[in-house]
């Protein structure tokens, strides 16, 4: 968590952000300088529900329009629509916004999500580079060497940029004093959380029976 914090777009706090607002303003200024067009309009493909419940694609547009002053023009698809477009290869898709709970397993959504050859690869993501090194970690044994390759693999996806967390969600929870670890979120995927949950019977507000 510490090197993330410390990448483009993850940095903690108003700092952060404001350094990430700065080096975005910088990047396009260079853009312009190597001879491009600076971009006035950009289209954002937005998942419909989330467009309407609660105004994602017009958070993201209100704030590129802030830091970089592109109109961003909304465009909301129900998701099967959505799904279907990212996973056809003659489709083209560059900018699109939807909700994710879910998470990035190294041994399970690795492979099908970000390898060229992954069912589930609605990026686009095409790297050989990254297929190898997603190959390679799915054949290591040695948890070390395993875990060193994951975090290369994580490394370099970050720098791609295949996907971002544009939009974090604050969650708010209520509990007894003395329910320590309890987990906030135990869908699918997630109810191992529970191991590490416990009653602390010195806590003051825990009353015996």
């Amino acid at each position: 968590f510490s090197e993330l914090s410390e990448w483009p777009g993850y940095r903690l706090g108003s700092g952060g952000r404001a350094q990430d607002i700065q080096d975005a303003r910088q990047q396009m200024d260079a853009y312009v300088a190597d001879g491009n067009e600076r971009p006035t309009t950009l289209e954002l493909h937005v998942e419909q529900t989330s467009e309407e419940t609660f105004s994602l694609g017009s958070l993201i547009a209100r704030h590129v329009g802030q830091a970089l002053g592109i109109e961003v023009t909304i465009n909301p698809l129900p998701v099967e629509e959505l799904v279907g477009r990212l996973l056809d290869p003659r489709q083209t898709l560059p900018w699109v916004a939807g909700p994710d709970s879910g998470w990035l397993d190294l041994d399970d959504w690795l492979y099908p999500y970000f390898h060229s050859a992954g069912v589930q690869n609605s990026f686009a993501l095409r790297n050989e580079d990254l297929d190898a090194l997603i190959v390679a970690q799915r054949a290591q044994f040695n948890p070390d060497d395993r875990r060193n390759l994951g975090l290369d693999i994580q490394r370099q996806l970050l720098q791609i940029n295949a996907g971002i967390n544009l939009v974090s969600e604050r969650v708010v929870a209520l509990s007894q004093p003395y329910v320590r670890a309890f987990p906030l979120d135990i869908t699918d995927g997630y109810q191992d959380r529970f191991a590490r949950c416990w009653v602390d019977v010195e806590d003051p507000s825990y009353r015996k029976r």
